[in-house]
Formats: structure tokens, sequence, C-alpha cells
């Protein structure tokens, strides 16, 4: 139950912070290191939901939340719920590790706690998509 309460919490926060329609675009762009058009792209999968459901490879692979979640999942295009921004926040880390120029990954964690999500972006054919996604959950955090 603890673990619901925290998800429930990340998307209220996530919902909230989305109806103040910061300048998210101009905090990406600070992340050095990102491919040039990634950021562009970022913005506007959080904001237009065609967007992005044009934007992942379906059906998404990836690991649901809950320990009791043994192996991958998979998503299927018609239970999406559309990602939203989580905006740099006093209670989460965003960092962005930039695999190769065709590969990001991106790690959300909770500043007090073990609990991580992460999400895999490459540059395919037709532009970036999301291609891995691993919801929030405990992991062990980096050394």
């Amino acid at each position: 139950m603890h673990f619901l309460l925290k998800v429930s919490f990340f998307i209220v926060i996530g919902l909230l912070c989305h109806a103040c329609e910061n300048t998210e675009s101009e905090a990406l762009s600070e992340n050095t290191g990102l491919p040039d058009d990634f950021s562009a792209f970022y913005v506007k999968f959080h904001r237009d939901t065609a967007f992005q459901r044009s934007h992942i490879v379906w059906p998404l692979k990836g690991l649901a939340a809950g320990l009791e979640t043994e192996g991958e999942t998979t998503w299927a295009r018609d239970e999406w719920v559309p990602h939203i921004r989580i905006p740099s926040s006093m209670e989460y880390d965003q960092t962005f590790n930039v695999l190769t120029d065709d590969l990001v990954v991106e790690t959300i964690r909770e500043k007090d706690g073990n609990d991580a999500m992460q999400r895999r972006f490459a540059k395919l054919a037709d532009g970036w998509a999301l291609i891995y996604y691993v919801e929030m959950q405990p992991t062990k955090r980096p050394d």
C-alpha cells in the first residue's frame, strides 16, 4: 500500500506542475551532452499525447512496478497512460545518461528514498522514441 501511495503522489505532483506550463525546454537544454534534437523531442513528448503515442515502440517492453513482478512486461498502445514531465523538485533527481548519439537513458529517483523509474529513448529512422520503461520501484542507490 505504501508503494501505491508513492506512485499516486508522483502522478499528482506531475499533473500539478504540468498545469503551470513553465519553461521546460530551457531547463532541459541546460543538460549538456544531450543530443541537439533530443531536448525538443523530450518537451513535445510530454506536452502532446498523440505525439507521445506515435513515438513509442509498441508493444513497449519494460518492468512494471511492484516487488511481486518478475521478468519483463509489455504495455499496449490502448492501455498506455500518457507520461507528463516531472519537473526538477526537492523530492526527485533527474539524470540523463547519453550512451551514444542515438541512445539516452533517463532516470528519475527519489532524493530521500530508494525508488526510481527509468526510460530509454532511441533515435530511430523516424526520430526519437521511447523503447523501454521501468516503472517507479525500489532500486539500489548508485555508489
